[in-house]
C-alpha cells in the first residue's frame, strides 16, 4: 500500500512539472520584459525638457535624475540614450514637450513573440518655439532636435 502512494506521489509530481514546464513560459513573454535603447539628440543651441506620459512600459532617460519618464532636461548639443520597456508586452505612450503642445506618440512591443520595436505613430515633427522635433530620425524610436 505504501509502494503504491509513493508512485502515485510520483507520477503527480511529475505530471505537475510537465505541465508547469508550458504555462511558466507563457506567462514570462506575456509579462514583457522587452526593452529597446534608442536615443534623443539635440543638435540644437537649447536645452529642452521632456517628459512621456505611457499606458504600458516607461521610458528610462539614461543619466537623468528623473530617470523613469522623466522630466529630464537634455543640454544643447548631447544626444541621450533611452530605453523602451514593456508591460504586458507591449509599450505606448506620448512625449510630451514644453506646455504638452508638442508631443509624439509611440508603440512597440505587440502580441507575445512578435516584438516590434518603438515608432512613432502619427505626426513625425512637430515645432516646439524655434526647434523642429523629429520623430524616428534617424532610426525607429530616436527622436532629433534641431
Amino acid at each position: 500500500m505504501k509502494m503504491k502512494m509513493s508512485i502515485k506521489f510520483f507520477l503527480l509530481t511529475g505530471l505537475m512539472l510537465f505541465c508547469l514546464s508550458f504555462i511558466v513560459p507563457a506567462f514570462s513573454i506575456a509579462g514583457g520584459g522587452d526593452s529597446w535603447k534608442r536615443h534623443i539628440h539635440n543638435n540644437s543651441d537649447q536645452s529642452v525638457t521632456v517628459h512621456t506620459s505611457t499606458i504600458n512600459g516607461n521610458v528610462w532617460f539614461d543619466g537623468c535624475v528623473n530617470s523613469e519618464n522623466g522630466p529630464c532636461t537634455i543640454a544643447p548639443h548631447s544626444s541621450m540614450q533611452i530605453k523602451y520597456t514593456t508591460t504586458a508586452a507591449s509599450c505606448w505612450g506620448s512625449f510630451l514637450w514644453g506646455n504638452n503642445n508638442c508631443n509624439g506618440e509611440y508603440r512597440g512591443g505587440g502580441q507575445p513573440g512578435s516584438h516590434h520595436a518603438p515608432h512613432f505613430t502619427g505626426s513625425k515633427s512637430c515645432r516646439l518655439g524655434t526647434l523642429t522635433i523629429e520623430f524616428d530620425n534617424p532610426d525607429s524610436g530616436d527622436i532629433t532636435i534641431y
